[in-house]
């Protein structure tokens, strides 16, 4: 079975990336290089290089039993990092979701929470992408408009022929956000119809 792993110890990356000469980087782009180590196992190793989110150069390195005819140090790479949306949707449901907080280890209840989890994620980036795409919140993340608009309070009053939601406080986040909801078309009965014709 063939894989791809990310090394452990950043340590060991930075030492691996020493015995790199400058000619051996492969230019992904402005900001990330790789290298391949020459190896005497079927065990391949890329070095990366990189500037971090401080600045500074840092380095991590990739071990694959995939052959260089099937993919270069380039390919491999990218092949690596496609993997990071679905790392970073999961990371999202923990840190956004609460799946981290689960309270059952029960198959069905994890199996429903998760359904739950990615049936919200879908609504909410559709209100995103619909809803919200002429508004200054088409670029907030969803972590934020879940932390933020979340705890928004509303009060929900029934009457006999309508709803009415209440918001006592009025942020201007929570002004955005109604603003968002309001219809943009105006609805004609068939009776004003009929009398404009």
């Amino acid at each position: 079975s063939k894989f791809v792993v990310k090394g452990f110890s950043t340590q060991q990356s930075k030492n691996l990336s020493k015995s790199v000469k400058k000619h051996q980087w492969q230019k992904i782009n402005i900001q990330v290089h790789v290298a391949e180590i020459p190896s005497s196992t079927d065990l391949r190793i890329i070095v990366c290089e990189f500037v971090g989110k401080d600045g500074k150069i840092k380095y991590s390195h990739l071990l694959t039993n995939i052959k260089a005819e099937e993919m270069d140090a380039i390919q491999l790479f990218h092949f690596y990092n496609e993997r990071q949306t679905i790392e970073a949707f999961f990371r999202s449901c923990k840190e956004v979701y609460g799946i981290k907080n689960l309270r059952t280890s029960k198959f069905y209840g994890i199996y429903g929470f998760l359904w739950l989890v990615f049936i919200s994620h879908n609504l909410i980036t559709l209100m995103k992408n619909t809803a919200f795409n002429t508004s200054k919140l088409k670029d907030m993340g969803v972590n934020s408009l879940i932390k933020k608009l979340g705890t928004i309070s509303a009060k929900v009053i029934e009457l006999k022929d309508h709803v009415e939601i209440v918001v006592p406080s009025l942020s201007e986040l929570a002004k955005l956000f109604v603003e968002a909801l309001q219809p943009k078309y105006v609805q004609l009965s068939f009776h004003d119809f009929l009398n404009t014709v």
